[in-house]
């Protein structure tokens, strides 16, 4: 059992190396330069070529993927002019344009992501980042909504709601509303629906009359 164990973990090197690689490269393969990013309409040649050398950007590939490693297992203190920035291990880069490390933003976005789903945004709070409830599909696209203060009428290739665990498939507490549903706008679930003829809110959802749904009081 041992061996085994330490034959896996062995095999996790080769994986982890394969991966930092690429993501390596994927950062550099983004268009635009991180100096002239940086500098935005203060870009002039000589002080790309300083910020550059500054981040070590102008050294050999092979020894940036180096600094690149160190700085993910060890973290990293960036100079910032007058002040300075740490950033804590695990330390994939640091965001000059929201002054904050970029490691705890991807982690932030953990629970937040909406794809594939309908989402409530509170829009008396500004620049709002995370959502008061989102309401999953499972995988299918929604194309169209519209808000009343009874419902959220969702319309789109949905086959369920309700369905956060569901990956193309009906997941655990699902409900099946295929087509076009109804969601509680406070609490963010699927409400019990009929065919009605709601033509206002049929119109803005772009269906033909009589194919709405409308909720079925709780």
């Amino acid at each position: 059992m041992l061996r085994f164990i330490v034959r896996r973990l062995l095999l996790l090197i080769p994986i982890l190396i394969g991966l930092s690689i690429l993501v390596f490269v994927w950062i550099r393969a983004l268009p635009g330069s991180p100096a002239e990013s940086l500098l935005g309409e203060h870009a002039t040649p000589e002080a790309v070529a300083q910020i550059r050398h500054q981040y070590g950007l102008d050294e050999p590939v092979y020894v940036q993927y180096w600094h690149f490693i160190k700085v993910v297992v060890s973290g990293a203190t960036y100079n910032l002019g007058p002040t300075t920035a740490h950033c804590d291990a695990p330390c994939f880069g640091y965001s000059f344009k929201t002054h904050e490390a970029v490691w705890p933003q991807l982690t932030s976005r953990i629970g937040t992501d909406v794809c594939d789903a309908a989402a409530r945004f509170e829009t008396n709070i500004a620049h709002p980042t995370k959502p008061t409830w989102i309401n999953y599909t499972g995988g299918d696209t929604l194309h169209a909504v519209a808000a009343t203060g009874k419902a959220v009428y969702v319309q789109g290739h949905n086959r369920w709601l309700d369905n956060p665990e569901g990956a193309n498939t009906a997941g655990p507490g699902a409900v099946d509303r295929p087509g076009i549903g109804a969601i509680n706008p406070k609490t963010g679930k699927a409400r019990a629906v009929r065919f009605s003829t709601l033509e206002a809110i049929c119109a803005a959802l772009g269906c033909q009359p009589g194919d709405l749904l409308e909720f079925v009081p709780d």
